[in-house]
């Protein structure tokens, strides 16, 4: 009969995380919400040598939340987002009904979608592209947040802030694109 040995306290525990997603390249790590928003500010971020760049991102369609929202890793630096909104009724033709139910079909049947794509190398590199799935043209409310507290990884993890210092936001951008920096 064989006997079972108590597990050896020498060897690491690895626990699954089904309410996050992490991407990592290089010294950069994001941690993220399964719909691909940084939100919690306990755990999530961007995290480059350790350092929180980024500790909030969150993308709105349509006034509110997003209708649904999936997420998935393509690569172990990638992440794709996708948000689907219910459009307004604008014009007589359309019932804003679904055709064909909850099928994959039926869900970009009629919407607003707003693809994110996420890469990592040294630093973030975010894609946002809507797309107007339905027959009428569309006004789409997009909404941006973003916010960046630096703490040190020690930092987050031990919920203390040691660091102190002053931080400046410059927001540029032309047509094709916005920019955002932070000075600390």
């Amino acid at each position: 009969m064989d006997t079972l040995e108590a597990p050896r306290s020498d060897l690491i525990r690895l626990e699954a995380r089904p309410h996050q997603l992490i991407a990592s390249r290089s010294r950069t790590v994001m941690i993220c919400g399964r719909d691909g928003m940084i939100s919690d500010v306990r755990e999530h971020g961007v995290y480059v040598h350790e350092t929180r760049v980024l500790s909030h991102l969150g993308w709105r369609l349509q006034d509110g939340e997003p209708y649904t929202v999936a997420a998935s890793k393509v690569r172990q630096h990638t992440l794709l987002v996708y948000a689907i909104a219910r459009p307004e009724k604008r014009l007589r033709p359309y019932s804003g009904r679904k055709q064909h139910g909850d099928s994959a079909r039926g869900a970009t049947e009629e919407t607003i979608e707003l693809r994110l794509g996420t890469r990592l190398s040294d630093g973030f590199h975010q894609d946002a592209d809507i797309t107007n799935f339905t027959i009428q043209p569309q006004t789409v409310a997009v909404e941006l947040e973003l916010d960046a507290d630096f703490s040190d990884l020690d930092e987050v993890i031990s919920r203390r802030r040691q660091q102190r210092g002053s931080l400046k936001m410059d927001v540029l951008h032309d047509d094709e694109q916005w920019t955002i920096a932070w000075e600390y």
